[in-house]
């Protein structure tokens, strides 16, 4: 689920952006191809499942936002200012704070590092989000446009969670399977709601998940983030 983390018994060193890119080559064939075999068969009749008012609907109506950029930022800020305060003010350098200050700054370069891809292929892709056509047509695009209604692929609200995961599957290793589980339960809400085509949650999760797998492999080339041997 993560090619390495915080625990490895490994140093900047050994990291690769080889075995990246052999790990990104792999995941993203895979993915491309369950997305264009869910785009021709599988999207409209998908969604054609979650009737607007039932039930499910208003289910993942409440909790689809909690897959929303804004939240995790501000969460990503108050720890940047808490670790400033205990540093600057406190003039605790203790290796607890200088660890809390790492991951609150790489919380922040995750989510706008992920987040600058994920509009990128918005804009590039123009995909017709489902609730703009009565019958959920999957196969109507409008290329390099920035009309929101043409932004459904890739799912923004997946990439912040799939990101977010990520994230936290590095940190906490023991738990990763834990938060891509939740995360892609979280996804589908996407799809429940019609906001999103199920193609568009799973290439929001691959942009959310290897942008954070490349951004992590050039911090700790840089040494920002320190491994466990380090």
């Amino acid at each position: 689920m993560f090619i390495f983390s915080t625990s490895d018994n490994t140093t900047s060193s050994t990291i690769s952006y080889q075995k990246t890119r052999v790990y990104s080559l792999k995941l993203s064939l895979m993915t491309l191809i369950l997305v264009i075999l869910s785009i021709l068969f599988f999207d409209q009749k998908i969604t054609w499942l979650f009737r607007e008012d039932d039930w499910k609907w208003l289910f993942a109506r409440e909790i689809t936002n909690v897959g929303l950029f804004s939240h995790y930022f501000f969460l990503a800020l108050t720890g940047l200012a808490i670790s400033f305060y205990f540093i600057k003010i406190k003039k605790d350098t203790s290796d607890q704070v200088i660890r809390f200050l790492e991951k609150s700054k790489v919380l922040v370069y995750t989510l706008l590092f992920s987040g600058v891809w994920v509009h990128i292929f918005k804009f590039l892709l123009g995909r017709q989000r489902p609730k703009i056509s009565p019958d959920f047509s999957p196969h109507v695009f409008h290329p390099l446009t920035t009309n929101w209604d043409f932004h459904s692929l890739p799912s923004g609200h997946t990439q912040v969670l799939f990101c977010v995961a990520s994230f936290l599957a590095f940190y906490y290793p023991r738990y990763r399977y834990f938060f891509f589980i939740l995360a892609a339960l979280l996804s589908f809400t996407r799809v429940m709601t019609r906001d999103h085509f199920f193609a568009d949650v799973m290439m929001g999760a691959l942009v959310g998940h290897l942008s954070t797998v490349w951004l992590y492999t050039y911090l700790i080339k840089k040494n920002v983030i320190r491994l466990k041997n380090q």
